[in-house]
């Protein structure tokens, strides 16, 4: 008996050209009656990247070990940003602090130790950032932080594990750990934008096949204790001054002879992050380490 002649081929090779054609069309409807609006600028825009991909998934381990701080920014945010805007992300790069990671404006040459960090004794013991506190990054932040915009909290959580990943693969830590809001202006903003920076990396590290640096992400450990007016327009030790004693750890026990890497979205005189550092050391931490998404030169 012959075989049945194939009756499958042609309608698959029909259905593969029509069903991305109707896709397409689709989205291309949607955005005309529904069009992209860039969340800094305000401008209307056509969307050039799948919003399903980098920024909502896991990317690729190729991904976080080779793509450039710049242009993983302009993937992670074709869906939020304008391609000028997205375009505007100033990186943090080398020659910087091998201490507070602070970036030198203009210099060459490899990284070393800056005048500020021989002078006075700091109890982080490495601070890095991935990018400066200016321009667009600025914009950003800010429409994540205080206009509730946190769409923007996955692409730039996958921009932070990037630079953990870069800086901590060699050199592992223990525990990872939010700079903690009180507890009036957590209810008040809704969320701790420091721990939406964290909150998939173990999701992160698993689907990327990276490999397992054996950390924990915790919320509850570090708390602040005692509410603070804003930073904002402080100088370095009105700062420090402000935020005296307004952090404590909740079980000690925990961190105990562990390695701590402490996570905030901006570091502007690394005060915040030092009062962090003080409480965790006191509780008997080994070493504290931080990572921001911003620091200002």
């Amino acid at each position: 008996m012959n075989p049945s002649p194939p009756v499958a081929t042609r309608p698959l090779e029909a259905n593969s050209f029509i069903f991305p054609f109707f896709v397409r069309m689709i989205q291309s409807l949607r955005e005309m009656l529904y069009p992209v609006t860039c969340l800094t600028c305000g401008c209307f825009y056509t969307r050039k990247t799948d919003p399903g991909s980098a920024a909502s998934g896991a990317p690729p381990t190729e991904f976080f070990l080779s793509e450039s701080y710049e242009k993983a920014f302009q993937i992670l945010l074709a869906s939020h940003l304008c391609p000028d805007c997205a375009s505007g992300f100033p990186p943090v790069r080398t020659p910087l602090c091998r201490s507070c990671g602070i970036m030198f404006r203009g210099g060459k040459g490899g990284d070393y130790v800056c005048r500020e960090c021989i002078r006075s004794s700091r109890r982080l013991h490495k601070a890095r950032a991935v990018g400066v506190y200016e321009d667009r990054l600025v914009e950003v932040i800010h429409r994540f932080k205080y206009d509730g915009k946190i769409q923007l909290a996955r692409p730039l959580e996958i921009l932070m594990f990037m630079a953990f990943i870069r800086h901590w693969a060699g050199d592992p830590v223990h525990l990872i750990l939010p700079v903690p809001l009180h507890g009036e202006r957590l209810r008040k903003r809704g969320f701790n934008q420091s721990y939406l920076l964290i909150k998939g990396w173990r999701m992160l590290t698993t689907k990327s096949h990276l490999p397992d640096f054996d950390y924990q992400v915790e919320k509850e450990i570090l708390q602040r204790s005692v509410k603070t007016k804003s930073q904002t327009g402080l100088n370095r030790e009105q700062r420090r001054i402000n935020l005296k004693g307004a952090f404590t750890v909740k079980d000690p026990a925990k961190i105990f002879g562990k390695r701590v890497l402490i996570v905030d979205d901006v570091n502007t005189t690394g005060t915040t992050l030092d009062e962090c550092a003080q409480a965790l050391l006191g509780a008997g931490a080994d070493r504290v380490d931080a990572l921001t998404l911003a620091k200002a030169l």
